[in-house]
């Protein structure tokens, strides 16, 4: 826990971006930070943000703010993105191992329709993604890690809801 990060640069940026992207009413939800080691091959599966989210939720905008603390590019596990994924539907996940919170759909490539394209970006640059957009990070193959700082938005009321429900996306997201 930092004391005060959540009113630094970052969160308070990319809250103009997500208000701008979903509306007034979009608030701060949850941040994380991403480390994957060097020669590792820890892959995060394809998946959609939408299929962690609680039941009964009906409002469905969502904002992910994806910062890079360092080069990423294709061989340190750079963001891969389906291509207006996130204008169709909800696809299937299931487990990505057994016993594992991760989820993944097998539901993606050519015979979906997707057309797969990676991010490579400079650190400090960012992406925004919603909650449909189909998206996968690689194994990083180099010999220094790779980073990344992620805030979530979603409506106020939306917030609300999960809090009220206990929904905790450290455990169940």
């Amino acid at each position: 826990f930092v004391k005060g990060l959540a009113h630094g640069p970052v969160h308070s940026r990319s809250r103009a971006v997500a208000q701008l992207l979903l509306g007034k009413d979009a608030e701060f939800d949850f941040d994380m930070l991403i480390f994957k080691d060097a020669h590792t091959n820890a892959e995060t599966p394809w998946h959609q943000d939408e299929a962690y989210w609680p039941p009964g939720m009906s409002d469905k905008r969502a904002a992910s703010c994806w910062v890079a603390l360092d080069n990423v590019f294709v061989d340190n596990g750079c963001m891969w993105f389906g291509r207006g994924s996130h204008n169709g539907g909800l696809r299937s996940h299931a487990s990505a191992s057994p016993g594992s919170h991760i989820l993944a759909t097998k539901e993606v490539g050519e015979a979906h329709g997707d057309e797969l394209i990676p991010m490579p970006l400079a650190a400090g640059s960012c992406t925004f993604h919603s909650g449909r957009t189909l998206h996968y990070a690689g194994g990083n193959k180099t010999a220094h890690p790779r980073r990344a700082y992620i805030t979530n938005f979603r409506p106020k009321a939306m917030i609300e809801f999960e809090r009220t429900i206990n929904f905790d996306h450290g455990r169940q997201g």
